[in-house]
């Protein structure tokens, strides 16, 4: 899933993020459980390591403002950020997970807003 650019009435042609979409989907479908399959195995930490599990964005803000690439829809960060906003735990995890997440594994890093 890719975001794109989209026009809006008020701010002419923007962007609409992936993410985004996630997020909206999942809160209209009052999803259980959500998974963002990405090409990293997790969310890192300023050491490299994948992190296991996010509570909050504060205490992770400068490991993931810390993209290599540049990502108009705002990279690791802004998935970190929004999925913080749902009521349901998440997972970013890589394709070789995949299979373990469908069978309903925690994988990569688990997002969630309850400790």
């Amino acid at each position: 899933l890719f975001g794109d650019v989209v026009s809006q009435v008020s701010a002419g042609a923007t962007i609409l993020s992936g993410d985004e979409i996630v997020t909206s989907l999942a809160s209209s479908l009052e999803a259980d459980r959500i998974g963002l399959c990405s090409t990293e195995p997790g969310v890192y930490d300023r050491q490299q390591n994948v992190i296991d599990k996010i509570t909050a964005y504060e205490p992770i803000k400068d490991a993931v403002g810390s993209a290599q690439q540049t990502d108009v829809t705002g990279g690791m960060a802004m998935k970190v950020r929004s999925l913080l906003h749902l009521e349901t735990n998440s997972h970013i995890f890589d394709t070789s997970q995949l299979a373990d997440f469908l069978q309903g594994q925690s994988v990569g890093t688990t997002i969630c807003t309850e400790q």
